[in-house]
């Protein structure tokens, strides 16, 4: 079976966490990068978490990139 390749967008959230960690120990998913931006957190601690996931499941040589702090409109989230 071939993985596919996927680029990983998120908040990193704690709802997103398990997803994620699921995909990083799936057979079927090759995880090339992620994004992590603002949304349940902000931007710098989805950031954070994101390395603190890589650092978790071993998977340190996967990239994180930094993405949106706020949405295209530039309005900010209500919430």
């Amino acid at each position: 079976m071939r993985r596919k390749n996927v680029l990983l967008f998120s908040d990193f959230g704690i709802d997103d966490f398990v997803a994620v960690i699921f995909a990083f120990f799936s057979e079927e998913i090759n995880i090339v990068g992620i994004v992590a931006d603002y949304g349940n957190v902000s931007r710098e601690d989805a950031i954070r978490n994101a390395a603190y996931l890589r650092e978790l499941t071993g998977q340190k040589d996967i990239p994180v990139f930094s993405g949106a702090v706020l949405p295209l409109t530039g309005e900010v989230p209500c919430g």
